[in-house]
């Protein structure tokens, strides 16, 4: 098995589109009072639900049927574009659809990194964005966020996978050979620093 997979970790399921099927139910219910002979068909449509919830919550992959690995260069500089693959693995039976999310550590991007995805089964899709770096530092990139959906949309499962990887962000190159050339003019003073007599 490949580095990650062992380690997946289901943050959520919830319903998407069942809470509309079961308020329709309830509505059902209510006519039960004008119409009390109707309750078999309320009992066969709660039952239809049921195994139709059951068999659609089985159609979304697995945990351990996702991989996920990011590639980038591990020195970004600020202000600059930086070039960031996602690639994604679906090693399940059963089709992938949902949204992908890179992570985003405090303080090093502004830009919103959220991709619709579709991948058929057994195989394999790759991504391709840029981040702009905000603030130079060391930053930690510790896992992918995957929103998956089944395949008739009444379940939704939220997983983060952990896909950890090291950045550090440098000043632009533009702005140390502006600091040098002030530097060498004794201009020091454009930049906000005051040179101090020695006694």
């Amino acid at each position: 098995a490949e580095d990650g997979i062992r380690d997946y970790k289901v943050t959520g399921v919830q319903t998407c589109a069942l809470p509309i099927l079961m308020g329709g139910v309830a509505v059902l219910a209510l006519l039960l009072y004008a119409f009390p002979f109707a309750w078999p068909v309320l009992v066969i449509v709660n039952l239809a639900i049921a195994i139709v919830a059951g068999i659609d919550l089985l159609s979304i992959p697995l945990s351990r049927e996702l991989n996920v690995r990011r590639t980038l260069d591990h020195v970004a500089t600020r202000g600059e574009k930086h070039a960031v693959s996602l690639r994604i693995e679906n090693r399940s039976q059963r089709a992938f659809k949902g949204l992908v999310r890179d992570d985003q550590p405090g303080g090093l991007t502004d830009d919103d990194h959220e991709f619709p995805v579709s991948i058929p089964s057994k195989s394999r899709a790759v991504l391709h964005y840029t981040m702009t770096p905000r603030q130079r530092g060391s930053f930690q990139l510790e896992f992918v966020s995957i929103k998956t959906e089944s395949r008739w949309g009444l379940w939704q499962r939220y997983l983060n996978l952990p896909c950890v990887d090291s950045l550090r962000v440098c000043p632009a190159l533009k702005q140390i050979s502006r600091y040098a050339m002030y530097a060498r003019l004794n201009r020091m003073s454009l930049l906000g620093v005051r040179r101090q007599r020695r006694i």
